[in-house]
């Protein structure tokens, strides 16, 4: 074996993920090296040791170079890649998307702006959307304040009309709370539902983000409490509501906490699905209005949890190689041939645009694909 066989037999091994046979691989001289002729002077046979020993050095630093150009490569293209599923579909302010599906129709709707409640439609996920000429929520709660309405969740409920949660600043606090509203049709125009917030935990700086999850006739209600406003971890919680969704029952229990670095002392924005029997809990990360806000997800075998992080964001700035910056706000509905589709804001200067991609499942959990 040659010296240039010897350094790409270790290039090769050390790009290799490491397995145990890797652990106790050594290399072994030749035939002609193992048992030299017996007029083949000591000092030769060190010299040749000696330079094989250089060889070997010299191999090993041209495999970590190597393997690290490698490394640098290969995290490029998946970013490229990743970028390339991700599509821009509403190229307008259009922040903290929520989608559902009615029929054959989606629709889209997003924090204020000039509306309380922006509203879009399309025919696919892919669109193209177009916005409804009205607004979604003509009127806000009698507790609320306008111009700070963040975040809706609508969900069908069983009796086939609509329910709104919605983000607004509660005038007697001046905290954001979260309200409910109901409408017949998918677009509205939805009407508030009683005289004061469904959830305003004024101890914990307020709850914005309000999520809905159901299964096998139970409802619930996610939010996140806004901790961190007065200088706390914020917390994500459950809550059970009735069928109506307009009562909360029992005791709620907290479902993920700020504990990373990365997330800068903010999580918020939950979404949750039941892939593969897991129940997955989508989550947005750090300040909206930075280019590292970005989403991750936790996984659990019970809704209660525990839910388990998973290692790395599933939307980022950096894994979509730039593409988007700031990737959050994200909602998740089944399309055509049951494909899930995620739906998420980007920033585009000051503004949020709408973008989506396809959502695969390995083992239970988000790729895109």
């Amino acid at each position: 074996m040659s010296a240039r066989d010897v350094m790409w037999l270790i290039i090769a091994a050390d790009c290799l993920p490491a397995e145990p046979e890797f652990a106790s691989l050594a290399l072994k001289p030749t035939e002609e090296e193992s048992e030299p002729p017996m007029f083949t002077s000591a000092l030769s046979f060190v010299r040749r040791r000696k330079v094989l020993a250089i060889g070997v050095v010299v191999a090993v630093a041209a495999s970590t170079v190597a393997c690290i150009g490698l490394g640098a490569v290969t995290q490029a293209e998946d970013a490229q890649t990743k970028a390339a599923k991700v599509q821009k579909v509403i190229d307008k302010n259009f922040a903290d998307p929520e989608v559902i599906k009615v029929g054959n129709r989606y629709y889209a709707y997003a924090t204020n702006n000039k509306r309380n409640l922006p509203v879009a439609t399309a025919d696919k996920p892919r669109g193209p959307w177009k916005f409804t000429g009205a607004d979604g929520m003509p009127k806000l709660g009698a507790w609320a304040k306008p111009g700070r309405t963040w975040a809706p969740d609508v969900s069908r409920r069983p009796d086939g009309s609509f329910l709104l949660y919605y983000t607004a600043h509660h005038a007697k606090s001046g905290q954001q709370c979260i309200g409910a509203a109901t409408a017949s049709k998918p677009e509205g125009p939805f009407t508030a539902v009683g005289n004061a917030p469904l959830v305003c935990p004024t101890k914990q700086g307020g709850a914005i983000d309000a999520g809905s999850y159901s299964e096998g006739g139970k409802h619930w209600i996610m939010y996140k409490a806004e901790n961190n406003v007065i200088g706390k971890p914020p917390v994500i919680y459950m809550h059970q509501t009735g069928p109506k969704g307009l009562k909360l029952l029992g005791k709620r229990f907290a479902i993920l906490r700020n504990d990373r670095a990365v997330e800068r002392g903010i999580i918020e924005a939950p979404v949750m699905v039941k892939r593969g029997g897991n129940y997955i809990l989508f989550y947005a990360g750090d300040h909206f209005a930075r280019n590292t806000y970005f989403t991750g997800y936790a996984v659990a075998k019970k809704i209660t949890g525990p839910f388990k992080k998973a290692d790395k964001p599933l939307l980022s700035m950096k894994g979509l190689g730039g593409a988007v910056k700031g990737p959050g706000g994200a909602d998740v509905v089944t399309g055509p041939n049951g494909v899930d589709h995620i739906f998420f804001h980007g920033l585009v200067g000051k503004a949020r645009h709408m973008y989506r991609a396809e959502l695969g499942w390995v083992k239970g959990r988000p790729v895109l694909r």
